[in-house]
């Protein structure tokens, strides 16, 4: 398309194309904005970087709590099998 030759319908088109793109941009802020205010609020995580600090801390403490209990399994078993 030529842009000296544009149609006024072809302006029309491309204008309701940037504002559709507008307003998808502002709504995408928009949820942004509320995914952060929620992660600082349940998990005291001001960015995205805190917040994926934060599950890598709780992924290896989950891995650490989850080795203590199958131990700690292992263990019960063995004191407490009858045959």
């Amino acid at each position: 398309m030529n842009m000296e030759a544009i149609t006024e319908k072809e302006y029309r088109q491309l204008k309701q194309e940037v504002e559709d793109a507008k307003a998808a941009s502002q709504r995408a802020r928009g949820q942004m904005d509320q995914l952060l205010a929620r992660l600082k609020e349940e998990h005291g995580c001001a960015s995205v970087d805190a917040a994926r600090t934060l599950l890598e801390k709780k992924k290896k403490e989950l891995e650490r709590l989850n080795k203590t209990f199958r131990e700690e399994m292992v263990e019960y078993e063995r004191k407490w099998k009858r045959d």
